[in-house]
């Protein structure tokens, strides 16, 4: 049973009323050439023996208008059907491996099909050579020839032959090789032989009786397959091929003058067409008294900015526009019809506000800043591009409008090592979203990003540890902030992706413990008792001569103006010696007086260098702890002292004190102060290390490390002098009282230098003097490294200085800990946030949760007006996913928040269309600095609940209004875009006036064919739609936008559906290749058919929902041309393959029809560039959606790649 759809309609009707030009007589041209080729071949020659040679064929076939008529004609159905019939009755037979009588009658069968194809393709190749006339088609068929299908002949011949020879009980017909011998050299005989013919096939080896039947089958198969392609290829080209062909010059006066006389015989064709159409035309004229409806005018959306930017103006209604000339240059005018108010607002941003949820995350809303909404925007293709209406819902979480919390403290000043930060909250868990967490630290000229999850870990569910390596910036206050805060510390931003409503979570958190651990801080300022000391090298602390008391003293901004829970130091010894008990050990036996060993000398040397005394033997004065340092920290400019222990470090990097006497009253300061110097099996080690252990002596004034002033933070140049209050410490030279010698360094010698004289006076060896004393050991430090941590509780009271902000990239604003009086404007939908302790308001936005999208608009030079109008060129690219209407709400801002807008008209009907949106503008409008832009004006346009209902945005402008055609019957229906610029006559307030887009909604006056086609419907249907057939006539009348229409009855629901497919003029316009009628077009054609349709039957009008499809191939390209060059042509020409719908000159596939796939490799192969298609395939993109109400869409890009 034949069904009725779109196609066949249009056929029938079609072949009842258009064409009447061809009711009696419809032969074309061509017809009648390929007549004449086919006539003369039986026209034959005899020669003197009265037998045939020849015929009249060659005469007319080397003319190549001839010869293409002829190929054009060429039963293509006949000789498929033939093949599938003959591979059909073979099929069965190989599959089970059967070897009778009736598998090698098809065999011979099908042998002799293809041949005889091979043969027709022989001869139209060899009427090609007989001209050296040169078109398209010829290059094509003879390239193909010669490099694929020669080829492929000979081996079917061949492998024809080798079965001839099988010992069968049946015989395949052996070949005919002499038949061919005419066959031209060059382009087939050529790769005769060249390739064994089962490598040409695709088999593994040549056959023999042991060859399977199906292995055998399936291989001649494919070669007929691409064989049929290709001929059905050369038939269908050949039809364009004749068009371009005979209007070239004739080479051959003979068959030129046989082309004028066929040529002549469409006079009388006309004429003689005619009565069908006269017959028609008193029947609907004279008879039914139907006459022709008049044109209908069209309209077009126009757009004007003022001359002044601070004065509004009104337009008259029937103000004139011209809009150039028509066809026959009749101006062209369109007017409005209404009065218009214009203001000199002018649009500078959109920003659209999106809910999103990304595949297993938390639901979370997305800014993205629309990029030249006030023009049209193209892809490098040139094709119109859109935007969401309220942003793109689909994106990932990456994209996420980053609100966040931002913390300011002294503590976060963090300039080396490796550096750890804690943040521990009250009241609040961060489990469920800590993922949606992204962590960044101020550095001078950016935000650095903390990376997740190796440096960021949720140690527990409100406490988070940030690590920042030792290779990372400086942690310190921003030189320019980018949030535009003044603070005057480095800052912590937390920025919550999955959070919509921050002011809720943000009032949780009674309080914040900040702590800081570093290690590995190498930069100080450093002096001694002679002034500043240079790190570059190795440096004397207590300078080249180091006594008691002397200092060395240690400054660090960042350190000393934190509240120090501890404070590790190491220092690295440059070249100690192994042990200053031997290093000193001259001294020590001068100091305890057995340098000399002779009494009587030895009490001439004590008083000629003046020691009297005999020190205690018990102990040397020089050991490896006898220099000691008493650690000072400098506090509102007084030393205090600063509790410090030597530590041994372990193996693993922990610390333990050593066996030091506690701090007391009584003790000695030896017993109190820590060795400078370490030592390991009695020998000094390189490194000694320090740590902060507190301190209770009534006796010393004793610092306190969390009392601090943290504004030495921002001194510029931060350096030591007398007026220094904080920031340094200082570690003072103690324990010897001779410090490292130099001041007995003088006697010591002198004592050595007179018992030596006095046992060289007394011929002792050289062995028995005394060794000269060493100079005065003076200390120097390679390296100093700190390691400390810090903490605070940030929670409102401010004992230590902290800052904190809630933000976004609409505001950041001042957050108070414990807010619990907060109101919110229950007006609108995004409210101001107000501290009930302040006196103004922020601009923090609420994310209600009743609204899923937010469009912001930023303007300049507003002025309050009764009507401000919008207008909004609006366009869909998806089929709407919730059938349920979203309202759109308006608000403007001033200082005092969102206020909601009263809408004075709505063309778009609810941004479904395109159209004209008119707002009155209230006075309280004020300019306010939102997003960070500065001073603008700001409205705001939300939706309550889903967003699939509105359109997309192709356009946006203020001042926008419609005009109307006027005049009489006009000669098109559409007015080009750019087309109307300026008024008939000028209007001085007016700078500018702009067209964007082309005119709609017109109709011409009807011809004669669409009035028969209008009344023979209304005939049929009486106004009423009972079948598909009626409703695809009563939309093609009404709405001839639409391409295509599809009708289907509903058993279940009882309902009539019809899908509906949008026409577009070319591929450039906006979603052309993703078609969709608007909502309100939707509702006007359900409306329609509402009206002539039963009321016990519903209707309901939709789009067809996308099934996308890419193509895959392997494409080997011509010589001369670029792969990128043809890789983009044939990308382009596949997407306009499955799109019927757009307008073009190329192929395309038939809606409900399927991809037929020999075609679509036929089709490929005919792009330029495009020398052989392999692997060709089709895919959808998605999972297969089969349904009544399903489009095959194509994909934008396939899957093309180059052989080699």
């Amino acid at each position: 049973m034949k069904i009725m759809d779109q196609n066949s309609a249009i056929l029938a009707q079609e072949m009842a009323l258009i064409p009447g030009s061809s009711l009696i007589d419809g032969r074309t041209e061509i017809d009648r050439l390929s007549f004449l080729s086919n006539f003369a071949s039986v026209i034959n020659f005899y020669n003197h023996d009265n037998t045939i040679n020849g015929n009249w064929a060659p005469f007319l076939l080397k003319d190549p208008a001839f010869l293409l008529a002829h190929i054009s004609k060429t039963k293509v159905e006949k000789i498929l059907s033939a093949y599938l019939i003959t591979c059909n009755q073979i099929e069965p037979i190989v599959k089970k491996q059967r070897i009778n009588r009736a598998l090698f009658i098809g065999m011979n069968n099908l042998f002799d099909q293809l041949t005889t194809i091979f043969v027709r393709i022989e001869r139209w190749t060899h009427y090609m050579q007989v001209t050296d006339i040169d078109y398209e088609l010829k290059k094509y068929v003879l390239h193909q020839v010669k490099n694929t299908y020669s080829a492929y002949f000979w081996a079917i011949m061949a492998i024809r032959e080798d079965l001839s020879l099988l010992p069968y009980g049946f015989k395949i017909k052996a070949v005919p090789y002499e038949q061919f011998n005419h066959f031209d050299e060059q382009i087939w005989k050529q790769s005769r032989n060249k390739i064994p013919y089962w490598e040409v096939l695709g088999i593994a080896h040549q056959v023999d009786e042991n060859s399977r039947p199906l292995t055998v089958y399936t291989a001649i198969q494919k070669i007929g397959n691409e064989l049929l392609n290709f001929l059905e290829a050369i038939v269908t080209y050949a039809a364009k091929e004749y068009e371009t062909v005979k209007s070239e010059k004739g080479k051959y006066p003979d068959t030129l003058l046989l082309r004028t006389f066929v040529d002549l015989l469409g006079n009388y064709k006309d004429q003689l067409n005619e009565v069908s159409q006269k017959h028609l035309q008193f029947y609907y004229q004279d008879i039914l008294k139907q006459s022709i409806q008049p044109a209908v005018a069209d309209q077009a959306l126009v757009f004007a900015t003022l001359a002044k930017t601070d004065t509004t103006f009104t337009l008259p209604a029937y103000t004139s526009f011209n809009g150039g000339v028509d066809a026959q240059k009749n101006p062209i005018l369109f007017a409005n019809q209404t009065a218009v108010n214009l203001n000199p607002a002018t649009i500078t941003g959109a920003y659209t506000i999106a809910k999103c949820k990304d595949t297993g995350s938390f639901p979370f809303t997305a800014l993205q800043a629309v990029s030249n909404p006030t023009s049209i925007q193209k892809d490098e293709d040139g094709k119109v591009k859109s935007w969401k209406f309220f942003g793109d819902q689909s994106l990932a979480i990456a994209n996420a409008l980053q609100t966040g919390f931002i913390i300011s403290s002294p503590l976060l000043l963090l300039r080396e090592g490796k550096r750890t930060v804690t943040l521990e909250f009250e009241n609040i868990d961060f489990s469920p979203f800590f993922e949606q967490i992204t962590f960044y630290l101020s550095t001078q000229n950016r935000w650095l990003l903390v990376n997740k999850p190796v440096d960021v870990k949720l140690i527990a569910n409100n406490s988070i540890q940030l690590t920042i390596h030792a290779d990372a910036p400086e942690i310190e206050i921003f030189l320019k902030n980018p949030e535009k805060i003044a603070s005057s510390w480095p800052m912590l931003k937390m920025e919550f992706a999955a959070v919509a409503d921050l002011t809720t979570l943000l009032q949780t958190i009674s309080a914040i413990d900040l702590s800081v651990t570093v290690t590995g801080v190498k930069t100080f300022q450093l002096y001694n008792d002679f002034g500043p000391i240079s790190a570059k090298n190795p440096y004397q602390p207590f300078g080249s001569i180091p006594l008691l008391n002397s200092n060395f003293i240690i400054g660090n901004n960042e350190i000393f103006s934190k509240q120090l829970s501890s404070f590790n130091m190491e220092i690295d010894w440059n070249n100690l010696p192994p042990s200053f008990l031997f290093y000193y050990l001259t001294y020590n036996k001068y100091l305890v007086g057995s340098l000399v060993k002779l009494p009587l000398l030895k009490r001439f040397t004590n008083w000629l260098f003046g020691k009297n005394k005999t020190a205690d033997l018990r102990r040397y004065p020089f050991h490896n702890q006898c220099f000691t340092g008493d650690f000072k920290l400098l506090q509102d400019g007084e030393w205090k002292t600063f509790g410090m222990l030597a530590t041994a470090q372990l193996n693993d990097g922990l610390t333990t004190t050593v066996a030091v006497t506690a701090p007391n009253a009584t003790a000695s300061v030896n017993e109190i102060l820590p060795s400078l110097f370490a030592i390991q099996d009695q020998s000094l080690v390189a490194q000694s290390y320090f740590s902060y252990l507190p301190v209770s002596n009534p006796a010393v004034t004793v610092a306190d490390p969390t009392v601090v002033d943290p504004s030495i933070q921002n001194i510029t140049a931060f350096k030591y002098t007398d007026s220094s209050t904080s920031g340094f410490m200082k570690i003072v030279l103690s324990g010897n009282p001779y410090g490292f010698g130099s001041g007995i360094y003088s006697n010591v010698v002198a004592q050595v230098a007179t018992y030596n004289s006095w046992l060289l006076y007394n011929s002792a060896t050289i062995d028995e003097l005394i060794p000269p004393a060493n100079l005065p050991f003076a200390p120097k430090v390679s390296g100093l490294t700190v390691n400390y941590s810090a903490s605070a509780q940030l929670n409102g009271e401010l004992k230590y200085p902290f800052q904190c902000y809630s933000y976004s990239p609409m505001a950041t604003d001042p957050f108070v800990f414990n807010l619990k009086e907060t109101t919110v404007s229950t007006s609108a939908a995004i409210g101001s946030v107000v501290n009930s302790n302040e006196s103004t308001s922020t601009n923090g936005l609420l994310f209600a949760p009743n609204y899923n999208g937010f469009l912001f608009l930023e303007m300049d030079n507003l002025a309050p007006t009764e009507s401000l109008n919008f207008y909004f060129e609006l366009t869909r690219d998806q089929v709407a996913l919730s059938q349920s209407e979203s309202k759109a709400a308006y608000y403007y801002l001033n200082e005092n928040g969102w206020h909601a807008l009263t809408v004075v008209a709505d063309e778009t009907a609810n941004f479904s269309c395109s159209g004209i949106v008119s707002l009155a503008v209230p006075t309280q409008i004020a300019q306010q600095d939102f997003m960070g832009k500065g001073k603008k004006y700001w409205f705001c346009i939300t939706a309550d609940t889903s967003t699939t209902t509105f359109a997309n945005v192709v356009f946006l402008q203020t001042n926008g209004f419609v005009v109307q055609r006027e005049g009489h019957p006009f000669l098109s229906t559409q007015l080009p875009s750019q087309s109307i610029t300026k008024p008939q006559f000028a209007i001085p307030q007016i700078a500018t006036l702009i067209q964007p887009f082309p005119s709609f909604g017109g109709k011409v006056e009807e011809n004669t064919t669409q009035m028969n086609q209008r009344v023979s419907m209304r005939l049929k249907t009486k106004d009423r739609v009972l079948t598909s057939e009626d409703y695809f006539w009563t939309i093609k009348q009404n709405y001839p936008d639409v391409y295509y229409t599809k009708t289907l009855f509903d058993n279940r629901l009882k309902i009539s559906r019809v899908y509906l497919v949008k026409a577009y003029s070319n591929w450039q316009e906006a979603n052309a290749f993703t078609p969709l009628l608007s909502t309100c077009q939707l509702k006007e054609i359900n409306q329609l058919l509402t009206e002539g349709a039963s009321g016990l039957s519903p209707i309901q009008v939709s789009n067809f929902e996308f099934n996308p499809v890419y193509i895959t191939a392997d494409l080997l390209i011509k010589q001369g041309y670029a792969w990128d060059g043809v890789k983009r042509t044939v990308n382009q020409a596949l997407c306009l393959y499955l799109s019927p719908w757009i307008v073009s000159d190329q192929p395309t596939i038939t809606i409900d029809q399927g991809i037929d796939l020999a075609a679509l490799i036929t089709f490929i192969k005919g792009i330029p560039g495009v020398d052989e298609a392999k692997n060709v395939t089709w895919n959808y993109t998605n999972e297969i959606n089969y349904g009544a109400g399903k489009l095959i869409v194509s994909c934008m890009e396939h899957h093309l790649s180059q052989l080699n």
